[in-house]
């Protein structure tokens, strides 16, 4: 029962904060309010991709990646990925994530996808997005 009060408690006892910090970050995001955002990254960043691309469509990676901010990670593509590994089946299919052929099961991107959409997406269509 101590451990509820520490939990309500205006400060954290002085371990419990290292370990929060090793502890990835959930999305609590609806997948209706996932399908809102990513109406809304269309309108700023339209697909420039081929068909034969689009395991990972562009307006999910970077859905994917607003999310991600808001929920504090800011690291870089490794921590991206690490993100969404935490995502559950429902919110990666609102991201239109396709899912894998054999098991079903969406597949979230990885280090090297959230590298690509970084450096192929212009830095001021992601700042639109990022600020709307």
């Amino acid at each position: 029962m101590k451990e509820c009060v520490n939990l309500r408690a205006a400060e954290q006892p002085p371990a419990w904060p290292h370990v929060a910090a090793a502890v990835a970050p959930r999305c609590p995001a609806k997948t209706s309010e996932i399908r809102s955002l990513l109406a809304a990254v269309r309108a700023d960043v339209p697909e420039f991709r081929r068909a034969e691309s689009l395991a990972y469509p562009l307006a999910g990676r970077i859905g994917l990646i607003v999310m991600a901010m808001a929920q504090g990670v800011m690291r870089g593509p490794q921590d991206l990925a690490d993100y969404a590994a935490t995502l559950r089946q429902g919110q990666l299919g609102a991201l239109r994530l396709h899912a894998d052929r054999q098991s079903g099961a969406r597949r979230c991107p990885g280090k090297t996808t959230f590298d690509r959409v970084l450096t192929a997406v212009a830095d001021d269509a992601l700042e639109r997005v990022l600020r709307r």
